[in-house]
């Protein structure tokens, strides 16, 4: 679990952010590589395959099926976003904001699936001077540990969520 707590970690803080790199560390940043999409980049650890299977929705999908590491990225603009609140008619419970975009992405974990929560951490951040929540928690699916960091982050004209998940260790 540590292991990809660092991984997810070191996603994270790189997001947008080739060039975040530490001239000192001339290791870690042969180990990692960038991918991204038309929007944004991202710094994801060497041995990644790409994987569509994960989920249909996700601009971008990486796992390690031997590792166990799996890294999603979806987007929705800004526009999307609040349409769906109003379509939808949930502006009295989620603001038309990162904090709003925020809790109804970690609501939804709770909501569509039978998954059982533990405790969530969460941060708010700047990366590469764009704001963003990181949260951090683990779920069970079908007697199933998982760890997982869920970090949205606010562009200019779209929401970005980043999710990190491994299946925890004993």
């Amino acid at each position: 679990m540590m292991k990809a707590k660092l991984y997810a970690l070191s996603a994270s803080a790189l997001f947008f952010a080739s060039a975040c790199i530490p001239s000192s560390s001339k290791k870690a940043s042969a180990e990692m590589e960038t991918v991204g999409s038309d929007h944004f980049s991202l710094e994801i650890p060497v041995g990644l395959r790409e994987n569509d299977r994960l989920n249909e929705d996700a601009v971008l999908c990486y796992a390690s099926l031997l590792k166990g590491i799996y890294i999603m990225v979806l987007e929705d603009t800004k526009e999307e976003f609040e349409a769906a609140l109003i379509n939808e008619e949930l502006t009295d419970y989620y603001t038309n904001d990162l904090d709003g975009y925020d809790q109804l992405i970690t609501d939804a974990f709770g909501i569509d699936s039978d998954v059982e929560t533990g405790q969530r951490t969460t941060e708010k951040k700047t990366v590469n001077g764009l704001p963003c929540i990181a949260n951090s928690f683990s779920l069970e699916a079908n007697g199933t540990p998982f760890a997982y960091d869920l970090v949205c982050v606010e562009g200019r004209d779209h929401y970005y969520q980043l999710i990190f998940f491994t299946q925890e260790k004993d």
